[in-house]
């Protein structure tokens, strides 16, 4: 199986008289893009579900999966060493994981979601997170969050100490 990107597949395909020297700057610029892709989809037979990438500087992960809010949709779930940081919504598998790709998560970093998961600065985000919810849903005002927030800020200094 040849997998390509779609900026890569246009580039290949695209027959249009152009500067030489601006194609050969736009495949300088989508071959990394293209080399990253290629390499997790045949690693993984075009199905790279669930496999954590990092970006260059590993301070950032990304992993793709089926999108269970949206039948049939494809979900990019982002983390970073303080717990899930956002998501995103795609068609495609194909779509979610060449935006994961493009988006600089091009590394391959299995076992870091476990690795990250089990440390105090992961549990401290994902309770911060926890407090900032029940706001956002109403259950508490914006005093109380900054309260239950400021206690945990407190714990997390207490416990480093």
């Amino acid at each position: 199986m040849i997998y390509r990107t779609s900026s890569w597949e246009r580039l290949v395909t695209d027959r249009r008289e152009i500067d030489p020297a601006f194609r050969r700057h736009l495949i300088e610029a989508a071959m990394p893009q293209q080399l990253a892709y290629r390499r997790l989809m045949r690693r993984f037979n075009g199905e790279p579900i669930g496999v954590e990438c990092s970006t260059s500087s590993q301070d950032r992960w990304a992993f793709v999966l089926p999108d269970v809010s949206r039948e049939g949709k494809w979900r990019i779930q982002y983390f970073d060493e303080s717990g899930f940081s956002g998501h995103g919504s795609y068609d495609s598998l194909v779509d979610a994981v060449q935006d994961m790709i493009r988006s600089g998560y091009r590394e391959l970093d299995a076992g870091a979601l476990d690795r990250l998961g089990s440390t105090v600065r992961w549990d401290q985000g994902v309770k911060r997170s926890a407090i900032m919810q029940r706001h956002a849903e109403g259950q508490i005002d914006w005093t109380t969050c900054m309260d239950l927030l400021a206690e945990l800020q407190k714990e997390a200094a207490e416990f480093a100490a």
